[in-house]
């Protein structure tokens, strides 16, 4: 399973949340643009075998559009 380095998780929330709140960031209307921790979820990832040789922070990149009629996940048939 993937396990997040704290360091990693506490830099891309500052990264994040620094570009998100740039003007000029497109975030579609009704929706917000924030950094948000996620809970748990059972998964099959390979990503957690480089976090074996280094610390990382894996993270989901959300691409919701309501207005669009557009909230399905990546890999999901529903998505467009």
């Amino acid at each position: 399973s993937v396990v997040n380095s704290a360091d990693a998780v506490a830099r891309l929330a500052r990264i994040a949340g620094a570009v998100l709140s740039e003007p000029g960031v497109p975030v579609a209307a009704g929706n917000r643009a924030e950094v948000v921790e996620a809970r748990p979820w059972t998964a099959g990832e390979d990503f957690a075998y480089y976090h074996t040789r280094r610390p990382g922070a894996m993270f989901l990149l959300g691409t919701a559009n309501p207005a669009a009629s557009c909230g399905a996940a990546c890999h999901n048939p529903a998505f467009r």
